[in-house]
């Protein structure tokens, strides 16, 4: 019986908390929502740079230590490249580096585009590395006219056909796996 009872008073305990961040959550949308739209940016600013911190913080806890490699016992330890370990303790101290992540995108630089096929190329691309400089042409791909009618036109059929144009592609999907 007294079992039921303590079951009983954490399940309200539970629903009571629950309903509570329910209601702090709503007051936090409505709040948000009324807000104008200058100090929204400013928020979301304010919060990626608190996660980028909080990121570069906790990277640096997880960095065994750079000045030396005495541990507080007194004991040395040994940078290795082993694969193995010998001792369960010896992996909290670790032979291993954790690099901060970076919190901004890497940009590549603009380089020309391809002289043969005007392809834009990245940053480390060799020149013909689209087209095999110019011996590879490609084809236009142009609608024909009696598909580009039917996307395009107002006819019964054309609207009838964008209707249940799911149920074509499907049809000859089937139809070309050989199903």
């Amino acid at each position: 019986m007294s079992d039921n009872k303590l079951q009983l008073n954490a399940t309200q305990t539970e629903q009571t908390s629950n309903s509570q961040n329910t209601a702090k959550n709503l007051k936090r949308r409505i709040a948000y929502k009324e807000m104008p739209a200058e100090k929204k940016t400013a928020l979301l600013e304010r919060r990626r740079a608190d996660y980028c911190t909080r990121r570069h913080v906790l990277s640096q806890k997880l960095l065994p230590p750079h000045s030396s490699l005495a541990t507080s016992a007194g004991e040395q330890l040994i940078e290795c490249d082993s694969a193995y370990e010998i001792e369960p303790r010896q992996r909290q101290m670790g032979c291993w580096s954790i690099n901060p992540l970076p919190c901004s995108p890497a940009l590549l630089k603009k380089v020309p585009s391809c002289k043969f096929c005007q392809a834009r190329r990245f940053q480390y691309e060799s020149p013909g590395f689209c087209c095999a400089n110019g011996t590879v042409k490609l084809i236009s791909h142009r609608l024909p006219p009696a598909l580009k009618s039917l996307y395009f036109g107002v006819t019964n059929e054309s609207n009838h056909f964008r209707t249940y144009i799911r149920t074509y592609n499907n049809m000859f999907a089937f139809t070309w796996s050989k199903i």
